[in-house]
Protein backbone atom coordinates (compact mmCIF):
# COMPACT_ATOMS: atom_id res chain seq x y z
CA UNK A 1 0.00 0.00 0.00
CA UNK A 2 1.08 3.23 -0.77
CA UNK A 3 0.50 6.80 0.40
CA UNK A 4 -1.59 9.01 -2.08
CA UNK A 5 -1.71 13.01 -2.22
CA UNK A 6 -4.77 14.96 -3.07
CA UNK A 7 -3.33 18.68 -3.28
CA UNK A 8 -5.77 21.60 -3.97
CA UNK A 9 -3.80 24.52 -4.70
CA UNK A 10 -5.19 27.75 -5.46
CA UNK A 11 -2.57 30.86 -6.42
CA UNK A 12 -3.98 34.40 -7.70
CA UNK A 13 -1.94 37.58 -8.05
CA UNK A 14 -3.44 40.69 -8.60
CA UNK A 15 -2.02 44.43 -9.23
CA UNK A 16 -2.16 47.70 -10.30
CA UNK A 17 0.96 50.70 -11.57
CA UNK A 18 0.87 53.90 -12.32
CA UNK A 19 3.97 55.70 -14.25
CA UNK A 20 5.24 59.12 -15.42
CA UNK A 21 7.75 59.86 -18.25
CA UNK A 22 9.56 62.71 -18.99
CA UNK A 23 11.68 63.16 -22.12
CA UNK A 24 14.17 66.21 -22.40
CA UNK A 25 17.11 66.97 -24.46
CA UNK A 26 19.60 65.97 -21.94
CA UNK A 27 17.63 63.87 -19.58
CA UNK A 28 14.79 61.15 -19.81
CA UNK A 29 12.77 61.25 -16.04
CA UNK A 30 11.03 58.40 -14.67
CA UNK A 31 8.84 58.15 -11.27
CA UNK A 32 6.09 54.92 -10.98
CA UNK A 33 4.63 53.65 -8.28
CA UNK A 34 2.88 50.18 -7.84
CA UNK A 35 1.01 47.71 -5.93
CA UNK A 36 1.01 43.61 -5.87
CA UNK A 37 -0.85 40.87 -3.84
CA UNK A 38 0.32 37.56 -4.81
CA UNK A 39 -2.46 35.01 -2.59
CA UNK A 40 -1.99 31.53 -2.34
CA UNK A 41 -3.85 28.93 -0.89
CA UNK A 42 -3.18 25.23 0.02
CA UNK A 43 -4.86 21.96 1.22
CA UNK A 44 -3.80 18.62 1.08
CA UNK A 45 -5.23 15.03 2.26
CA UNK A 46 -3.56 11.77 2.20
CA UNK A 47 -4.97 8.57 1.59
CA UNK A 48 -3.22 4.74 0.92
CA UNK A 49 -3.63 3.36 -2.53
CA UNK A 50 -2.65 0.90 -4.36
CA UNK A 51 0.19 -0.11 -6.96
CA UNK A 52 -0.24 -2.46 -10.03
CA UNK A 53 2.03 -4.49 -11.86
CA UNK A 54 2.89 -1.18 -13.89
CA UNK A 55 2.89 1.02 -10.88
CA UNK A 56 0.46 2.83 -11.59
CA UNK A 57 -1.92 4.19 -8.46
CA UNK A 58 -4.96 3.70 -7.62
CA UNK A 59 -7.64 3.65 -4.52
CA UNK A 60 -9.74 0.67 -3.82
CA UNK A 61 -10.91 0.65 0.00
CA UNK A 62 -11.71 -2.90 -0.84
CA UNK A 63 -9.21 -4.43 -1.20
CA UNK A 64 -7.52 -3.04 1.64
CA UNK A 65 -7.15 -5.05 5.76
CA UNK A 66 -9.52 -3.04 7.52
CA UNK A 67 -6.83 -2.29 10.20
CA UNK A 68 -5.27 0.19 7.68
CA UNK A 69 -7.82 2.81 8.65
CA UNK A 70 -6.30 5.23 6.02
CA UNK A 71 -7.29 3.50 3.30
CA UNK A 72 -10.61 3.94 3.74
CA UNK A 73 -10.61 8.05 4.91
CA UNK A 74 -8.60 10.45 3.92
CA UNK A 75 -6.09 12.13 6.34
CA UNK A 76 -5.97 15.88 6.50
CA UNK A 77 -2.51 17.18 6.03
CA UNK A 78 -2.92 20.99 6.28
CA UNK A 79 -5.28 23.99 5.40
CA UNK A 80 -3.39 26.97 4.75
CA UNK A 81 -3.42 30.34 3.39
CA UNK A 82 -1.31 33.53 3.01
CA UNK A 83 -0.97 36.87 1.10
CA UNK A 84 2.26 39.05 0.11
CA UNK A 85 0.95 42.92 -0.65
CA UNK A 86 4.02 44.82 -1.86
CA UNK A 87 3.50 48.66 -2.16
CA UNK A 88 6.33 50.32 -4.31
CA UNK A 89 8.01 53.44 -5.58
CA UNK A 90 10.24 53.60 -8.23
CA UNK A 91 12.56 56.33 -10.14
CA UNK A 92 14.88 56.16 -13.48
CA UNK A 93 17.08 58.76 -14.78
CA UNK A 94 19.06 58.72 -17.62
CA UNK A 95 21.47 61.53 -18.36
CA UNK A 96 23.18 62.29 -21.63
CA UNK A 97 25.41 65.19 -21.20
CA UNK A 98 26.95 64.36 -25.06
CA UNK A 99 26.13 61.92 -27.70
CA UNK A 100 28.90 59.57 -26.68
CA UNK A 101 27.80 58.65 -23.04
CA UNK A 102 24.93 57.87 -21.19
CA UNK A 103 24.39 57.73 -17.39
CA UNK A 104 21.65 55.78 -15.15
CA UNK A 105 20.80 56.39 -11.72
CA UNK A 106 17.56 54.27 -10.70
CA UNK A 107 15.95 53.41 -7.57
CA UNK A 108 13.28 51.29 -5.56
CA UNK A 109 11.58 51.10 -2.07
CA UNK A 110 9.60 48.19 -1.42
CA UNK A 111 7.14 47.87 1.41
CA UNK A 112 6.16 43.64 1.86
CA UNK A 113 3.54 42.95 4.40
CA UNK A 114 3.29 38.94 4.82
CA UNK A 115 0.04 37.38 6.49
CA UNK A 116 0.25 33.59 6.74
CA UNK A 117 -2.18 31.50 8.45
CA UNK A 118 -1.64 27.89 8.57
CA UNK A 119 -3.45 24.35 10.72
CA UNK A 120 -0.92 21.96 10.37
CA UNK A 121 -0.10 18.40 12.43
CA UNK A 122 3.09 18.80 14.19
CA UNK A 123 4.80 16.68 17.21
CA UNK A 124 3.72 13.44 17.83
CA UNK A 125 0.33 13.76 15.60
CA UNK A 126 2.44 14.76 12.78
CA UNK A 127 2.38 10.88 11.86
CA UNK A 128 2.07 8.99 8.56
CA UNK A 129 -1.17 7.74 6.92
CA UNK A 130 0.68 4.52 6.74
CA UNK A 131 0.79 4.80 10.88
CA UNK A 132 -3.17 5.32 10.95
CA UNK A 133 -4.90 2.01 12.03
CA UNK A 134 -8.16 0.82 11.93
CA UNK A 135 -9.45 0.58 16.18
CA UNK A 136 -10.98 -2.74 16.59
CA UNK A 137 -15.06 -2.59 17.24
CA UNK A 138 -15.24 -4.78 20.73
CA UNK A 139 -18.16 -2.62 21.85
CA UNK A 140 -21.24 -2.88 18.92
CA UNK A 141 -24.22 -4.26 21.06
CA UNK A 142 -26.19 -6.65 18.83
CA UNK A 143 -30.09 -5.29 19.22
CA UNK A 144 -32.30 -8.74 20.35
CA UNK A 145 -29.25 -10.88 19.64
CA UNK A 146 -29.55 -9.62 15.57
CA UNK A 147 -26.19 -9.05 14.70
CA UNK A 148 -26.82 -9.08 11.13
CA UNK A 149 -26.15 -5.32 10.52
CA UNK A 150 -23.38 -4.44 13.45
CA UNK A 151 -19.83 -4.29 12.55
CA UNK A 152 -17.98 -6.76 14.13
CA UNK A 153 -14.40 -5.77 12.20
CA UNK A 154 -12.50 -2.79 12.63
CA UNK A 155 -13.87 0.53 12.77
CA UNK A 156 -12.42 4.09 11.65
CA UNK A 157 -11.11 6.83 13.35
CA UNK A 158 -12.67 10.14 13.09
CA UNK A 159 -10.09 12.21 11.04
CA UNK A 160 -12.49 15.67 11.03
CA UNK A 161 -10.24 17.08 13.63
CA UNK A 162 -6.48 16.11 13.49
CA UNK A 163 -5.08 19.55 12.30
CA UNK A 164 -3.61 21.80 15.28
CA UNK A 165 -5.35 25.21 15.70
CA UNK A 166 -4.57 27.48 12.85
CA UNK A 167 -1.30 29.77 13.97
CA UNK A 168 -1.23 33.33 12.53
CA UNK A 169 2.11 34.79 11.52
CA UNK A 170 2.77 38.18 10.39
CA UNK A 171 5.71 39.24 8.73
CA UNK A 172 7.30 43.02 7.47
CA UNK A 173 9.97 43.86 4.77
CA UNK A 174 11.03 46.97 4.42
CA UNK A 175 13.95 47.70 1.38
CA UNK A 176 15.16 50.17 -1.15
CA UNK A 177 17.09 48.85 -4.48
CA UNK A 178 19.44 51.88 -5.95
CA UNK A 179 21.12 50.73 -9.53
CA UNK A 180 24.01 52.68 -11.46
CA UNK A 181 24.89 52.17 -14.99
CA UNK A 182 27.06 53.83 -18.01
CA UNK A 183 27.70 53.42 -21.32
CA UNK A 184 30.27 54.56 -23.50
CA UNK A 185 29.74 54.56 -27.60
CA UNK A 186 34.04 54.32 -27.89
CA UNK A 187 33.40 54.12 -31.81
CA UNK A 188 30.30 53.97 -34.24
CA UNK A 189 31.29 49.75 -34.32
CA UNK A 190 31.84 49.70 -30.35
CA UNK A 191 30.20 49.66 -27.48
CA UNK A 192 30.82 49.59 -23.40
CA UNK A 193 28.94 48.98 -20.40
CA UNK A 194 28.74 49.13 -16.77
CA UNK A 195 25.92 48.46 -14.54
CA UNK A 196 26.04 47.85 -10.39
CA UNK A 197 22.76 47.46 -8.50
CA UNK A 198 21.19 46.05 -5.23
CA UNK A 199 17.89 43.90 -4.76
CA UNK A 200 16.15 41.85 -2.24
CA UNK A 201 13.56 38.94 -2.66
CA UNK A 202 11.28 38.94 -0.15
CA UNK A 203 10.24 34.98 1.04
CA UNK A 204 7.31 33.40 -0.61
CA UNK A 205 4.54 32.99 2.07
CA UNK A 206 5.05 29.05 1.10
CA UNK A 207 8.32 29.39 2.11
CA UNK A 208 7.59 31.50 5.59
CA UNK A 209 5.22 28.54 5.88
CA UNK A 210 8.01 25.82 6.18
CA UNK A 211 10.79 27.82 7.50
CA UNK A 212 13.71 25.69 9.61
CA UNK A 213 13.52 26.93 13.15
CA UNK A 214 17.25 26.90 14.64
CA UNK A 215 16.16 27.37 18.12
CA UNK A 216 18.22 24.87 20.48
CA UNK A 217 15.30 22.30 21.91
CA UNK A 218 16.25 19.53 24.42
CA UNK A 219 15.79 16.36 22.68
CA UNK A 220 17.23 13.60 25.36
CA UNK A 221 20.41 12.77 26.95
CA UNK A 222 23.50 10.85 25.71
CA UNK A 223 27.11 9.76 27.19
CA UNK A 224 29.85 11.65 25.37
CA UNK A 225 32.90 10.39 28.30
CA UNK A 226 31.98 6.46 27.89
CA UNK A 227 31.12 5.80 31.34
CA UNK A 228 27.98 4.42 30.81
CA UNK A 229 25.68 7.25 32.09
CA UNK A 230 23.63 9.17 29.79
CA UNK A 231 23.96 12.43 31.65
CA UNK A 232 24.83 14.76 28.92
CA UNK A 233 21.75 16.56 27.23
CA UNK A 234 21.41 16.38 23.52
CA UNK A 235 20.03 20.09 21.85
CA UNK A 236 18.35 20.08 18.29
CA UNK A 237 16.75 22.65 16.30
CA UNK A 238 13.41 23.08 17.39
CA UNK A 239 11.91 22.20 13.73
CA UNK A 240 13.17 18.58 14.56
CA UNK A 241 12.73 18.12 17.85
CA UNK A 242 8.83 18.80 16.70
CA UNK A 243 8.96 16.84 13.52
CA UNK A 244 8.18 20.04 11.52
CA UNK A 245 8.86 19.03 7.95
CA UNK A 246 7.33 19.44 5.26
CA UNK A 247 5.92 17.76 2.08
CA UNK A 248 5.95 20.50 -0.28
CA UNK A 249 2.95 21.83 -0.90
CA UNK A 250 1.10 19.36 1.90
CA UNK A 251 2.30 19.46 5.16
CA UNK A 252 2.88 23.37 6.57
CA UNK A 253 3.84 24.70 9.57
CA UNK A 254 3.73 27.74 11.40
CA UNK A 255 7.94 28.26 12.13
CA UNK A 256 9.66 31.22 12.86
CA UNK A 257 10.99 34.73 10.23
CA UNK A 258 13.17 34.16 7.37
CA UNK A 259 14.72 37.26 6.20
CA UNK A 260 14.74 38.78 2.52
CA UNK A 261 17.40 37.56 0.11
CA UNK A 262 19.97 40.47 -0.46
CA UNK A 263 21.61 40.45 -3.52
CA UNK A 264 24.74 42.75 -5.18
CA UNK A 265 25.18 42.53 -9.11
CA UNK A 266 28.22 43.94 -11.00
CA UNK A 267 27.97 43.61 -14.83
CA UNK A 268 30.54 44.55 -17.31
CA UNK A 269 30.98 44.20 -21.07
CA UNK A 270 31.37 45.30 -24.67
CA UNK A 271 29.27 44.75 -28.04
CA UNK A 272 29.83 45.77 -31.41
CA UNK A 273 29.96 44.83 -35.22
CA UNK A 274 32.62 43.66 -37.70
CA UNK A 275 31.41 44.92 -40.75
CA UNK A 276 28.12 45.08 -42.49
CA UNK A 277 27.18 41.38 -41.44
CA UNK A 278 28.78 40.36 -38.18
CA UNK A 279 27.39 41.08 -34.37
CA UNK A 280 29.65 40.46 -31.13
CA UNK A 281 29.23 41.11 -27.50
CA UNK A 282 31.29 39.84 -24.50
CA UNK A 283 30.04 40.12 -20.70
CA UNK A 284 31.10 39.31 -17.33
CA UNK A 285 28.89 39.47 -14.24
CA UNK A 286 28.62 38.31 -10.69
CA UNK A 287 25.87 38.40 -8.29
CA UNK A 288 26.13 37.73 -4.48
CA UNK A 289 23.41 36.67 -2.70
CA UNK A 290 23.02 36.84 1.25
CA UNK A 291 20.70 35.26 3.54
CA UNK A 292 20.05 32.88 0.05
CA UNK A 293 16.85 30.53 1.03
CA UNK A 294 17.25 26.86 0.00
CA UNK A 295 15.19 23.83 0.40
CA UNK A 296 16.50 20.84 2.41
CA UNK A 297 15.44 17.54 2.25
CA UNK A 298 15.32 14.94 5.03
CA UNK A 299 13.89 12.30 2.85
CA UNK A 300 10.37 11.10 1.63
CA UNK A 301 9.94 14.14 -0.30
CA UNK A 302 9.93 16.51 3.09
CA UNK A 303 11.93 19.28 4.11
CA UNK A 304 12.76 22.87 5.15
CA UNK A 305 13.53 25.91 3.75
CA UNK A 306 16.35 27.14 5.28
CA UNK A 307 18.99 30.34 5.14
CA UNK A 308 22.01 29.36 4.53
CA UNK A 309 24.28 32.37 4.41
CA UNK A 310 25.71 33.56 1.60
CA UNK A 311 26.15 32.21 -2.34
CA UNK A 312 27.47 33.21 -5.46
CA UNK A 313 26.61 33.35 -9.25
CA UNK A 314 29.42 34.33 -11.47
CA UNK A 315 29.88 33.68 -15.10
CA UNK A 316 31.19 34.95 -18.80
CA UNK A 317 28.20 35.54 -21.55
CA UNK A 318 30.33 35.33 -25.13
CA UNK A 319 28.14 35.42 -28.65
CA UNK A 320 28.65 35.83 -32.00
CA UNK A 321 25.76 36.67 -34.95
CA UNK A 322 25.94 37.25 -38.94
CA UNK A 323 24.03 37.00 -42.32
CA UNK A 324 25.79 36.02 -45.24
CA UNK A 325 23.37 35.97 -48.41
CA UNK A 326 20.28 33.91 -47.77
CA UNK A 327 22.55 31.74 -44.45
CA UNK A 328 22.42 33.23 -40.65
CA UNK A 329 23.84 32.04 -38.07
CA UNK A 330 24.18 32.97 -34.15
CA UNK A 331 26.94 31.22 -31.37
CA UNK A 332 26.24 32.12 -27.71
CA UNK A 333 27.95 30.70 -24.72
CA UNK A 334 27.75 31.44 -21.09
CA UNK A 335 29.83 30.05 -17.98
CA UNK A 336 27.95 30.28 -14.88
CA UNK A 337 29.74 29.46 -11.56
CA UNK A 338 27.41 29.07 -8.88
CA UNK A 339 28.76 28.74 -5.89
CA UNK A 340 28.19 28.52 -1.74
CA UNK A 341 30.27 31.05 -0.04
CA UNK A 342 29.57 29.50 3.84
CA UNK A 343 30.76 26.62 5.32
CA UNK A 344 27.61 24.68 6.85
CA UNK A 345 25.84 21.51 7.68
CA UNK A 346 23.15 20.22 5.93
CA UNK A 347 21.09 17.22 5.91
CA UNK A 348 21.52 14.58 3.12
CA UNK A 349 20.13 11.01 3.92
CA UNK A 350 21.46 9.36 0.45
CA UNK A 351 24.72 11.08 0.64
CA UNK A 352 27.92 8.77 0.55
CA UNK A 353 29.96 10.79 2.49
CA UNK A 354 27.21 11.75 5.25
CA UNK A 355 28.34 11.01 8.58
CA UNK A 356 25.21 10.61 11.49
CA UNK A 357 25.08 12.95 13.94
CA UNK A 358 23.02 12.57 17.31
CA UNK A 359 19.84 14.13 16.92
CA UNK A 360 20.00 15.41 13.17
CA UNK A 361 20.25 12.24 11.21
CA UNK A 362 22.95 12.06 8.35
CA UNK A 363 24.56 15.02 7.43
CA UNK A 364 27.15 16.66 5.47
CA UNK A 365 29.40 19.49 5.71
CA UNK A 366 29.04 21.70 2.84
CA UNK A 367 32.47 23.64 2.05
CA UNK A 368 32.59 27.93 0.94
CA UNK A 369 33.34 27.20 -3.03
CA UNK A 370 31.06 24.14 -3.70
CA UNK A 371 29.16 24.19 -6.57
CA UNK A 372 25.42 24.57 -6.71
CA UNK A 373 23.46 21.57 -8.02
CA UNK A 374 21.34 22.22 -10.98
CA UNK A 375 23.55 24.82 -12.63
CA UNK A 376 25.51 23.50 -15.56
CA UNK A 377 29.14 25.11 -15.76
CA UNK A 378 28.90 25.61 -19.53
CA UNK A 379 25.81 26.25 -21.72
CA UNK A 380 25.90 26.75 -25.55
CA UNK A 381 22.95 27.68 -28.10
CA UNK A 382 23.95 27.44 -31.69
CA UNK A 383 21.88 28.18 -34.51
CA UNK A 384 21.59 28.37 -38.32
CA UNK A 385 19.16 29.76 -40.60
CA UNK A 386 18.58 29.02 -44.82
CA UNK A 387 16.11 31.66 -46.64
CA UNK A 388 14.92 29.34 -48.88
CA UNK A 389 12.97 32.24 -50.59
CA UNK A 390 11.48 35.12 -49.44
CA UNK A 391 8.62 33.97 -47.95
CA UNK A 392 10.26 30.71 -46.32
CA UNK A 393 12.74 30.11 -44.49
CA UNK A 394 14.28 27.60 -42.36
CA UNK A 395 16.19 27.25 -39.49
CA UNK A 396 17.98 24.50 -36.73
CA UNK A 397 19.09 25.35 -33.04
CA UNK A 398 21.66 23.31 -30.96
CA UNK A 399 21.38 23.93 -27.39
CA UNK A 400 24.04 21.80 -24.98
CA UNK A 401 24.67 21.60 -21.32
CA UNK A 402 27.49 20.09 -19.28
CA UNK A 403 26.72 17.95 -16.49
CA UNK A 404 25.41 19.33 -13.33
CA UNK A 405 25.21 18.22 -9.70
CA UNK A 406 22.16 17.19 -8.04
CA UNK A 407 20.42 17.86 -4.92
CA UNK A 408 21.54 16.12 -1.46
CA UNK A 409 25.35 16.66 -2.93
CA UNK A 410 25.57 20.50 -2.21
CA UNK A 411 29.25 19.57 -0.86
CA UNK A 412 30.10 17.55 -4.29
CA UNK A 413 31.24 14.58 -2.63
CA UNK A 414 29.37 11.60 -3.20
CA UNK A 415 30.42 8.75 -5.08
CA UNK A 416 29.83 5.40 -6.38
CA UNK A 417 30.88 2.14 -4.77
CA UNK A 418 30.51 3.19 -1.21
CA UNK A 419 29.27 1.44 1.58
CA UNK A 420 26.65 3.47 3.49
CA UNK A 421 25.84 1.09 6.30
CA UNK A 422 27.06 -1.95 8.00
CA UNK A 423 23.83 -4.69 8.89
CA UNK A 424 25.68 -7.11 11.60
CA UNK A 425 27.12 -10.61 11.22
CA UNK A 426 25.66 -13.72 9.39
CA UNK A 427 25.07 -16.31 12.05
CA UNK A 428 25.64 -19.16 9.99
CA UNK A 429 28.88 -17.85 7.17
CA UNK A 430 30.33 -15.15 10.11
CA UNK A 431 30.01 -12.63 7.18
CA UNK A 432 29.55 -8.93 7.66
CA UNK A 433 26.30 -8.04 6.27
CA UNK A 434 26.55 -4.47 4.87
CA UNK A 435 23.78 -2.55 2.56
CA UNK A 436 24.42 -2.47 -1.17
CA UNK A 437 27.29 0.02 -2.30
CA UNK A 438 26.56 3.14 -4.23
CA UNK A 439 25.81 2.78 -7.62
CA UNK A 440 24.53 6.50 -7.99
CA UNK A 441 26.90 9.39 -9.35
CA UNK A 442 26.03 12.67 -7.84
CA UNK A 443 25.26 14.29 -11.61
CA UNK A 444 23.19 14.66 -14.29
CA UNK A 445 25.03 13.74 -17.38
CA UNK A 446 25.61 16.42 -19.95
CA UNK A 447 23.05 16.31 -22.78
CA UNK A 448 22.47 18.44 -25.92
CA UNK A 449 19.25 18.87 -28.15
CA UNK A 450 18.36 20.42 -31.26
CA UNK A 451 15.26 21.99 -32.36
CA UNK A 452 14.19 22.56 -35.88
CA UNK A 453 11.96 25.94 -37.22
CA UNK A 454 10.59 26.68 -40.29
CA UNK A 455 8.09 29.52 -41.42
CA UNK A 456 5.73 30.59 -44.72
CA UNK A 457 4.89 34.62 -45.09
CA UNK A 458 1.84 34.23 -47.53
CA UNK A 459 1.86 38.24 -47.33
CA UNK A 460 2.06 41.05 -45.15
CA UNK A 461 -0.45 39.54 -42.81
CA UNK A 462 -0.41 35.69 -42.31
CA UNK A 463 2.69 33.62 -41.63
CA UNK A 464 2.41 30.20 -40.77
CA UNK A 465 4.85 28.50 -38.56
CA UNK A 466 6.56 25.03 -37.42
CA UNK A 467 8.45 24.54 -34.33
CA UNK A 468 10.17 21.09 -33.75
CA UNK A 469 11.56 20.79 -30.27
CA UNK A 470 14.16 17.44 -29.30
CA UNK A 471 14.02 16.65 -33.33
CA UNK A 472 16.20 13.60 -32.27
CA UNK A 473 13.73 12.60 -29.34
CA UNK A 474 16.79 13.03 -26.99
CA UNK A 475 16.64 11.05 -23.57
CA UNK A 476 18.28 13.83 -21.07
CA UNK A 477 17.73 14.83 -17.65
CA UNK A 478 18.48 18.64 -16.62
CA UNK A 479 18.07 18.10 -12.72
CA UNK A 480 17.74 15.66 -9.95
CA UNK A 481 18.41 14.62 -6.43
CA UNK A 482 19.89 12.01 -4.65
CA UNK A 483 17.37 9.17 -3.65
CA UNK A 484 16.89 5.24 -3.04
CA UNK A 485 15.26 2.70 -5.23
CA UNK A 486 12.31 1.03 -3.14
CA UNK A 487 11.99 -1.05 -6.08
CA UNK A 488 15.29 -2.33 -5.85
CA UNK A 489 16.04 -6.46 -6.95
CA UNK A 490 15.84 -8.53 -3.97
CA UNK A 491 18.69 -9.85 -1.78
CA UNK A 492 16.71 -10.95 1.31
CA UNK A 493 13.31 -8.91 0.89
CA UNK A 494 10.24 -9.89 -0.04
CA UNK A 495 8.90 -8.28 -3.35
CA UNK A 496 5.04 -7.29 -4.00
CA UNK A 497 2.94 -7.89 -7.14
CA UNK A 498 3.78 -3.69 -7.82
CA UNK A 499 7.41 -4.90 -7.71
CA UNK A 500 8.33 -3.01 -4.35
CA UNK A 501 10.80 -4.60 -2.27
CA UNK A 502 9.88 -5.07 1.33
CA UNK A 503 13.22 -5.15 3.02
CA UNK A 504 14.41 -1.08 2.93
CA UNK A 505 18.12 -3.04 3.67
CA UNK A 506 17.73 -4.27 -0.20
CA UNK A 507 17.34 -0.48 -1.51
CA UNK A 508 20.03 0.76 -3.58
CA UNK A 509 21.18 4.05 -4.26
CA UNK A 510 19.46 5.98 -7.05
CA UNK A 511 19.11 9.79 -8.54
CA UNK A 512 15.77 10.61 -8.89
CA UNK A 513 15.87 12.76 -12.07
CA UNK A 514 13.65 15.15 -13.77
CA UNK A 515 13.51 14.02 -17.67
CA UNK A 516 13.60 16.80 -20.45
CA UNK A 517 10.73 16.86 -22.88
CA UNK A 518 10.29 14.86 -25.72
CA UNK A 519 10.13 15.61 -29.18
CA UNK A 520 6.91 17.84 -29.71
CA UNK A 521 5.60 19.92 -32.87
CA UNK A 522 3.69 22.87 -32.70
CA UNK A 523 2.35 24.64 -35.81
CA UNK A 524 0.56 27.92 -35.40
CA UNK A 525 -1.04 30.18 -37.77
CA UNK A 526 -0.22 34.13 -37.36
CA UNK A 527 -2.50 37.12 -38.09
CA UNK A 528 -0.74 40.79 -38.29
CA UNK A 529 -2.87 44.14 -39.11
CA UNK A 530 -1.52 45.77 -41.93
CA UNK A 531 -2.69 49.58 -41.28
CA UNK A 532 -1.96 50.35 -44.51
CA UNK A 533 -5.09 48.40 -45.61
Amino acid sequence: MRANNDNQIDQIVNGASIQFNWNFEKHKFMVGASIDAASADYSNTSQLGFLDANRKAYLDPAQANPQFAGAFVPLANNDFEGINTTKSLYFSETWTPVDTWHFNASGRYNDTQTKNKIASRSGLANYSIVDLPGVPDNYNLCPNGNCSNVSKNYRLIQLNNTLNAAETEKFSYYSFNPSLGATWQAKENLNLFANWAKGTRTPSVIELGCAFDKTPTPAGMTDTDGDGITDTPIFVPKSIAENRQCTLPTTLSGDPYLPQIKATTYDVGMRGTWGDSLQWNLGAYQTDLKDDIYFVSVGNGAGFFNTIGKTRRRGLEAGLSGKKDKWGFSLNYGLTDATFQDNFLMLSEDNSSSSYVIGYGNVIEVKKGNRMPGVPLHNLNASISYEVTPQWQVGLTAVAHSESFVRGNENNQHKQGVIRRVIGTDPLTGNVVTTPATTNPGTVPAYATFNFQTSYKFNQEWTVSMLVNNVFDKKYFSAGRLGHNQFSPSISGAIGPDGYNHNSDDWLSTNFISPGAPRGVWISLNWQFDKQK
